[in-house]
């Protein structure tokens, strides 16, 4: 069942769109600390376990630095496919947990063969930790009305509460995390994307 979304490029670039329009707000906003303009200063990332078809902006964090002297702030947006400094998608990073392999270690064989990754065991167990621990004790968790006695299944337990096709549900649970995934400044804050059209 996630099989697909995992390999579909054509989801990964429609996260890449919403970065983007997530971006463009940004960018039309002012430095938080002096309301200086903010610069474009973008980076390369390099995402593992991307599907083959994924454009080529893909791995580009969008990013803006204040163009004050003596200010210089850099303002991360929040990421619908980067979670924080993690290398790998947030795709991947949700959906492992979901794969019907009983053990992590077969989760992640799994995971390796559909991908052509080099996953390791332990690296799943810090994803769980990220899940089980830093995102329920984040605000944006605690806010949440559904939160209570879900933190121990999390991501599954936030993909449930969106009872729709499956990247479409997916695509929801990645817009409540936005909030966990921006730079220093804008950590675990509300954010709401708004989507023209």
């Amino acid at each position: 069942m996630y099989h697909s979304q995992l390999t579909d490029a054509i989801f990964y670039n429609s996260l890449l769109a919403l970065d983007r329009l997530i971006a463009e707000q940004i960018k039309h906003s002012r430095c938080l600390f002096c309301h200086g303009n903010l610069h474009q200063s973008h980076y390369p990332r390099k995402p593992r376990g991307v599907p083959e078809g994924t454009h080529s902006d893909y791995p580009i964090r969008f990013s803006y630095c204040c163009a004050t002297d003596g200010c210089r702030k850099r303002f991360t947006p929040p990421s619908m496919r980067f979670l924080s400094r993690k290398v790998y998608s947030s795709v991947i990073i949700f959906l492992v947990f979901l794969l019907k392999s009983k053990t992590d270690e077969l989760k992640v064989e799994e995971l390796n063969l559909l991908l052509g990754t080099s996953l390791s065991v332990e690296t799943v167990r810090r994803w769980r930790n990220f899940w089980v621990k830093q995102v329920s004790q984040s605000h944006t968790w605690k806010r949440a009305a559904f939160s209570h006695g879900m933190a121990q299944t999390l991501p599954a337990s936030l993909l449930d509460q969106f009872q729709l096709a499956v990247n479409t549900s997916l695509k929801l649970a990645l817009k409540w995390l936005l909030p966990l995934t921006a730079g220093v400044h804008l950590f675990d804050v509300p954010f709401r994307l708004v989507t023209t059209g």
